[in-house]
């Protein structure tokens, strides 16, 4: 049996280094940081918040995919507005604790708009 699943290009392999003991691994594609927490908030507060945003919009206006959601000008611009907010929320925090946890700009993702995907 085979299974088909869409991706997004766009990946980042981010390693909590200070749970390594020994030499870290030479691995291609990973980022090594001592404190992960501002990389997951930086996630939660994109990738999930635009997902997640157009999810629940497509759902309470009766669409029954993703693709179909992201087709309704009114969930696109709530979508987008959700994450020019939580994109404040990352833009306030001071510089020198921010530790590069800065929005990635994405809207939604390709993986968003396949027709398939579902919104609930």
């Amino acid at each position: 049996m085979s299974v088909d699943v869409l991706v997004e290009p766009f990946y980042e392999w981010v390693v909590d280094a200070s749970q390594i003991k020994g030499v870290r691994p030479d691995i291609r594609g990973v980022t090594y940081v001592e404190d992960p927490l501002p990389y997951i908030e930086r996630k939660l507060l994109t990738v999930n918040t635009g997902h997640s945003a157009i999810a629940y919009l497509g759902y309470a206006r009766g669409k029954a995919t993703i693709h179909a959601a992201l087709e309704d000008p009114d969930v696109r611009d709530g979508a987008s507005k959700a994450l020019e907010e939580t994109g404040l929320l990352l833009a306030r925090e001071p510089a020198s604790t921010r530790r590069n946890s800065t929005s990635t700009g994405r809207r939604s993702s390709p993986a968003s708009r396949t027709p398939g995907s579902r919104t609930r």
